[in-house]
């Protein structure tokens, strides 16, 4: 989770700052603050520029100034797609084996096309930025496009989709077309296949890693189809021309894919596919160290009765406890209550659901049944991208807590 101060609350953090240097008789400079907070000093200018830093630092420079966190107005990025500040993320990262190492080797393959399938918040983008620091350590270019930032009319159409493409890896990779009028050209995917081909390919020695996060964002538009094809197509030629195995493409998505496509022509059955699972009791009780906690076995336990191995949901409890003395009895007894750690996330899905009544249907289905229930396929796909249900055998809520939640939720309406 990644916040940064309202403008109100920076004024009351400069005023504290000011007053320790008044009391300490030393100037505190970002160094200083950092050192005593332990982090760096890049993510320390990021919290006084008011940019998004991970919850854990934020806290961490607001206690080492004098200040309670829960005293001061955040405002919450809730995509998982926002670029990570590696230096203030690398040690919280827990690897879930053989995972990590597999996608590692999977990207020095040439032309090679990796996928990674996960719920919100099981740290997708988090993999995915590990990847791409890797590529870059082997010498490759990378290059990290979410999809999450394509405005409505560059979904509804092909031409301005592909524009937005290849514009954006182009300024990432500081290219520039030998005139802008070849970026205005490309309007179908033959353009597309040259330009890379001639600009971003044939140019250069070194492999390309293209990571496409949040590309589920398209999977409701007729431009899937065409999109996902050409990137199946890109993987097919590099079997044969050796330009084309420069290319290495790591596609990030949260739902399962519900996309009509002929098999021949799509990404999804080609390549390997990674599925990124729940912390287990291990990883969860060493994140729990890394963060200064000293939960035993039993404690851990307790939180995952509640909330499983799901990452988000753990992280949020383990936030809570480092910053604020409490037992995890009494963090798990009022954990959905409006002061509770789970309070905020709840009724953001709530609020979420509520925008799709087919979802709350499907939902309040499966929190209700009795037995084994079967729903259509994109009504339980879009209920596990949302991280809600587990998809084994059957559809069942992916926690005690959310089983709990949606129960009561639904007996009040």
């Amino acid at each position: 989770m990644r916040l940064k101060l309202t403008h109100k609350a920076l004024e009351e953090v400069k005023l504290a700052k000011a007053k320790k240097q008044n009391v300490e008789g030393s100037k505190q400079t970002n160094a200083s603050i950092a050192e005593e907070a332990g982090v760096s000093v890049r993510t320390v200018g990021r919290f006084f520029q008011i940019k998004y830093v991970s919850s854990d630092s934020a806290f961490a420079i607001i206690l080492a100034l004098g200040l309670d966190p829960s005293d001061l107005e955040f405002e919450q990025y809730r995509d998982d797609s926002e670029e990570i500040d590696t230096d203030e993320n690398e040690n919280f990262y827990i690897e879930r084996p053989p995972i990590e190492a597999q996608c590692y080797k999977e990207i020095q393959i040439p032309g090679s096309l990796l996928r990674i399938k996960a719920p919100q918040g099981f740290g997708k983008t988090e993999l995915l930025t590990k990847i791409l620091k890797e590529a870059k350590s082997h010498g490759c270019r990378t290059v990290k496009l979410s999809f999450s930032e394509l405005a409505e009319d560059q979904l509804r159409d092909i031409s301005p989709f592909l524009s937005w493409f290849c514009n954006n890896i182009s300024e990432k990779l500081g290219i520039s077309p030998q005139s802008s009028q070849e970026l205005q050209n490309i309007n179908y995917i033959p353009d597309c296949k040259n330009y890379f081909q001639q600009n971003l390919l044939s140019e250069f020695d070194c492999p390309l890693v293209l990571g496409l996060d949040v590309v589920d964002r398209i999977f409701s538009y007729p431009i899937a189809v065409e999109f996902l094809g050409m990137l199946r197509s890109w993987h097919e030629e590099a079997k044969s021309y050796p330009v084309w195995g420069k290319l290495r493409v790591v596609i990030v998505h949260s739902t399962e894919v519900y996309i009509p496509m002929n098999a021949e022509h799509s990404p999804f059955n080609v390549g390997i596919e990674v599925e990124l699972p729940e912390f287990n009791l291990q990883q969860i009780h060493d994140l729990a160290q890394r963060r200064q906690l000293n939960w035993d076995t039993t404690e851990v336990k307790q939180l995952m009765n509640i909330v499983g191995g799901h990452p988000k949901l753990i992280n949020l409890a383990i936030n809570k406890a480092r910053f604020q003395p409490i037992t995890i009895n009494k963090l798990l007894e009022v954990a959905t209550q409006a002061n509770g750690i789970y309070h905020n996330h709840l009724q953001e899905i709530w609020n979420n659901l509520q925008q799709y009544p087919d979802l709350v249907d499907g939902m309040k289905t499966i929190v209700n049944a009795t037995q084994t229930v079967k729903l259509e396929d994109e009504i339980e796909f879009k209920l596990y991208s949302m991280g809600l249900v587990k998809l084994d055998n059957e559809v069942k809520p992916r926690c005690t807590l959310y089983q709990q939640y949606f129960s009561r939720r639904f007996r009040s309406i």
